[in-house]
């Protein structure tokens, strides 16, 4: 069951942008975001690196499986990585953020991988 669950985030993943979490500050859910931002960009520019990482982490990925919610929200099905710290910290800092889409993107089904490193 959990490698199906991997192929189908694999295969999402390259349907998908990917959105790559460098180390940057930290920017905080109220900042605002433009629609010239892509829906991976946008989650990247909230996430940020975790400060607990910056001298122990390796890189590591986190697949992410999602729908935006009728309010612009996040609304997480799936956070899969080998770090538990790393899971948590992305589901805190994804939660109750808001992202610019366009109305066709309203409960439809994303998958990206952040890489931190």
């Amino acid at each position: 069951m959990k490698t199906k669950l991997i192929a189908s985030i694999i295969a999402l993943v390259f349907l998908t942008s990917q959105a790559v979490a460098k180390d940057n500050k930290k920017e905080t859910s109220t900042t605002k975001t433009t629609s010239s931002l892509s829906l991976p960009q946008q989650i990247k520019k909230n996430v940020g690196y975790p400060n607990f990482a910056k001298n122990v982490m390796t890189t590591e990925e986190v697949y992410l499986t999602f729908t935006v919610t009728k309010d612009s929200l996040l609304e997480i099905k799936e956070a899969s990585t080998d770090n538990p710290h790393l899971k948590a910290y992305v589901m805190e800092q994804l939660n109750n953020i808001k992202v610019m889409v366009d109305g066709n993107s309203i409960n439809k089904s994303y998958a990206i991988k952040l890489v931190f490193e």
